[in-house]
C-alpha cells in the first residue's frame, strides 16, 4: 500500500523533469526570436 502510494509522487517528478528538459530548448530559441525582433 505504501509503495503504491508512492507511485504518483514519483510519477509527477519524472513528468515535471521532462517537462523542464522539453521547455528549457524552446525558451530560449523564444528568448532568441524576441532578441531578433
Amino acid at each position: 500500500m505504501a509503495e503504491r502510494s508512492k507511485e504518483p509522487q514519483r510519477q509527477k517528478q519524472y513528468s515535471m523533469k521532462i517537462a523542464a528538459v522539453m521547455m528549457t530548448p524552446t525558451m530560449k530559441r523564444v528568448a532568441k526570436v524576441a532578441e531578433g525582433e
